[in-house]
């Protein structure tokens, strides 16, 4: 915990590696999105094999790809995406550590992630579960949020 927050000259809380790995990836998973929709799902098949928030998507059986076919949108530049993707990354890790610190937490985990995503994205991440067979609210039924005490 010490050695991230010198190597990553962010502050407290720290960002666990679960955390750390799913933002990692969603710099590079969202310059690919087309749409809140797209952007959305890659989130989803990153957490769902992460930390307490993978838990809870795979305990609903969300698996790695739609089980509908959204309708397609038009495509985007990639240079532009790639800025908007970093920018995205950023927001979303910015406000996990304000929602870590809000309950106390040393740590952020998975779980400030999907609930700052799921209040970042509202209605996209309520089409992206949609397209897997569940909800939002069976999303926050399963999530600890209890021991996260959010």
């Amino acid at each position: 915990m010490q050695v991230e927050r010198l190597v990553s000259g962010n502050p407290k809380p720290a960002l666990s590696g679960d955390a750390a790995f799913v933002l990692a990836m969603a710099r590079h998973a969202l310059a690919y999105a087309d749409c809140p929709v797209a952007e959305a799902e890659r989130w989803l098949r990153i957490l769902r094999v992460h930390g307490h928030a993978g838990s809870a998507l795979q305990a609903l059986g969300v698996g790695e790809a739609p089980l509908a076919e959204r309708p397609p949108h038009r495509p985007v530049v990639p240079p532009a995406r790639a800025t908007h993707a970093a920018e995205a990354v950023d927001a979303i890790e910015r406000s996990a550590r304000v929602h870590a610190r809000t309950r106390g937490a040393e740590l952020v985990s998975t779980v400030d992630l999907t609930v700052v995503l799921m209040a970042a994205y509202e209605g996209a991440i309520e089409e992206a579960l949609r397209l897997r067979g569940t909800s939002r609210a069976e999303l926050l039924e399963r999530l600890p949020l209890r021991s996260f005490a959010v």
